[in-house]
């Protein structure tokens, strides 16, 4: 696992249960943090 992906796993897993399954279920493949943190920005958002 590269750092990158690392750093990713690590963000998801201080995430809300309810945050991460819809992450899940969007199927968007996350490629960095700073993307993942834009997406959970947008779900908490909506």
């Amino acid at each position: 696992m590269s750092e990158n992906e690392s750093r990713i796993a690590e963000y998801m897993d201080s995430l809300p249960e309810y945050i991460r399954e819809n992450i899940k279920q969007s199927g968007v493949k996350i490629e960095s943090v700073e993307q993942l943190k834009k997406i959970v920005d947008g779900i908490q958002n909506k």
